[in-house]
């Protein structure tokens, strides 16, 4: 069998990361930990103008480029490591649907995460997303569909007449703590 006669029988079910959302207008990981730079580590993002120095201007911007160029658990890990506060990871509001007219922007979900729902909920399969981020809620919502988001520490209910969205790195409806979301390496391990 190949995949678009598993499609055609319904006998697919999705498990998705980041790529799923880039082309909804969220912030992507990479302007997150920009972000942070700037908020928590400004030397990072800007020279040292007060001294004037051409050489720190340069050293920031390698130090910021190679800051956000890394795997956002990893940043995160080390951020965390370094504060032991979960403060360092405010950045990651941005995702929270409240925050969306504060900062001026409104994602939408895109075709995937239309697709994905859809088919999902007619097939009766959840759908398994690595991302923390509202997108197949919201999508859900487009598509009047009955949904409920599901985190690690909930169990699946059977067969109920909802979509079950299973955020395996967790849920930003929530506070946004270490113990919320996944974004370090610790977190993510001790959940898969």
């Amino acid at each position: 069998m190949d995949l678009k006669e598993a499609i055609d029988r319904g006998q697919v079910f999705f498990i998705t990361g980041a790529g799923a959302s880039f082309d909804s207008g969220l912030v992507e990981p990479k302007e997150a930990i920009a972000g942070t730079c700037a908020k928590l580590l400004p030397s990072f993002a800007t020279a040292d103008i007060e001294n004037g120095a051409v050489a720190t201007a340069k050293n920031a911007k390698t130090r910021f480029e190679a800051a956000i160029s890394i795997q956002p658990e990893l940043f995160y890990s080390i951020l965390y490591d370094c504060t032991r506060n979960d403060s360092c990871l405010a950045m990651w509001r941005c995702l929270k649907k409240e925050e969306w007219g504060k900062l001026d922007y409104s994602p939408r979900p895109n075709i995937n995460h239309l697709f994905i729902v859809k088919y999902s909920f007619e097939n009766n399969l959840p759908v398994f997303t690595m991302n923390f981020d509202p997108m197949f809620e919201e999508a859900a919502e487009l598509l009047h569909i009955p949904f409920k988001v599901y985190t690690h520490r909930d169990n699946l209910p059977p067969d109920d007449g909802y979509l079950h969205i299973c955020k395996l790195h967790g849920d930003i409806s929530e506070e946004i703590t270490t113990q919320t979301i996944c974004t370090t390496i610790d977190s993510i391990s001790r959940r898969n």
